[in-house]
């Protein structure tokens, strides 16, 4: 079964949500995702919530925000909506709790990996050793990977405590561990906390989607003028560099672009000659961050990785890097997306990184990130 034009796809969703009113009044969420479920799992080519082969949270969310849009509508043609500031409004509300997002803190990892325990043959004092011997190796810049990831390991459990107790600033811990806050550590650590190395999860998925999207950007820019801006500029970017860099940073400022989001909160712009004591930290977003050394972020070809309004790598050399480092250091540091930006990083993890949180049954799914998955699926579709 081929994909359905949008309009069809609304028609089977006013029909399948008039036939389950006649048997079951107003029907649960949960026996909505069951509907959902069947439908997508008799007909993924057409209905599934993917790019590619990386499906998106539970892959039927989308049916199930339809089927859910649906019976909202039909309650409002039955019964009236009390005004909010009504009385028994306000008593309704005062009785509710506030219901918590997705968890922070193991959210999206390797349960077991979270916080590990010590191995048997280690304590306190090993680990110690172990601590200074790694400030050792950094501090001579001659790095043996093989022997320092050996050390990363055999580390981990003690950084994962300390991060995750919160007890030490990112201060603190980039001069007693400052490894972490190196490629090279805190990639290893994100693959360690999350299964997938990410750099080269990136990479491919870069070369298999960046292509559609930019052509999907691409015909929305007509009636857009800031998505219009942006594409010239990343074109402009690439002719001058010789090489396709332009499009890693310019994918994400794209994205925000789309979904109405400020790059601001993850993309800071700084001159090309600007030294870390020249950065007003002040002006610094609190959730991670990059700082593109250049007069905009897609031509910049030198980043400083912020965290906690603190600079911690001033050397970060290619566009790739910036974005790994900006990405992981929100799992490794149990950091919430910036709600001002959250769709643009959550396309980011579900599309590209491929973190599926489909067995988070809190997650319902960012509207917009599902919203721009099936326009791209739409866009692709032989009717388009």
């Amino acid at each position: 079964m081929e994909r359905p034009l949008p309009a069809v796809r609304r028609e089977m969703i006013r029909v399948l949500a008039d036939d389950i009113s006649k048997t079951s009044g107003r029907p649960t969420r949960s026996q909505l995702a069951d509907v959902a479920s069947k439908i997508v799992s008799e007909y993924p080519k057409s209905f599934q919530d993917n790019l590619d082969d990386a499906i998106v949270g539970t892959g039927y969310n989308s049916i199930l925000t339809q089927l859910e849009h649906r019976f909202q509508n039909i309650s409002r043609t039955v019964k009236p909506t009390k005004r909010p500031n009504s009385p028994n409004s306000l008593d309704s509300n005062k009785s509710k709790k506030r219901k918590r997002g997705a968890s922070t803190s193991s959210y999206g990892t390797i349960p077991k990996e979270y916080q590990p325990e010590l191995p048997e043959e280690e304590d306190e004092s090993t680990q110690d050793l172990k601590k200074e011997a790694l400030k050792d190796i950094y501090s001579s810049r001659v790095w043996n990977l093989d022997d320092l990831k050996g050390y990363l390991d055999e580390t981990y459990p003690t950084v994962r405590l300390l991060i995750n107790e919160g007890s030490q600033s990112i201060t603190t811990l980039k001069k007693e561990w400052p490894f972490l806050f190196e490629k090279v550590g805190m990639l290893h650590h994100f693959e360690r906390l999350v299964g997938i190395e990410v750099q080269e999860t990136l990479t491919a998925a870069l070369v298999s989607k960046l292509p559609r999207i930019m052509q999907f950007m691409n015909a929305k820019q007509t009636t857009s003028k800031p998505l219009r801006k942006i594409l010239k500029e990343i074109e402009a970017a690439k002719r001058e560099d010789d090489t396709n860099n332009p499009d890693i940073i310019g994918l994400l400022v794209l994205l925000a672009t789309f979904f109405g989001e400020d790059t601001r909160v993850f993309i800071h712009v700084e001159e090309e000659t600007s030294l870390e004591a020249d950065i007003d930290k002040d002006t610094l977003p609190v959730t991670p961050c990059i700082i593109a050394l250049c007069t905009s972020a897609v031509t910049s070809k030198c980043f400083m990785l912020v965290i906690d309004r603190e600079i911690v790598n001033c050397n970060i050399s290619s566009p790739l890097e910036a974005l790994c480092m900006l990405f992981a250091s929100f799992f490794v540091f149990n950091i919430e997306y910036a709600k001002t930006a959250v769709a643009t990083l959550e396309f980011v993890q579900c599309c590209l990184v491929r973190i599926n949180p489909a067995k988070m049954k809190t997650w319902r799914g960012s509207a917009k990130v599902l919203s721009l998955i099936n326009s791209l699926k739409d866009f692709e579709s032989d009717w388009n």
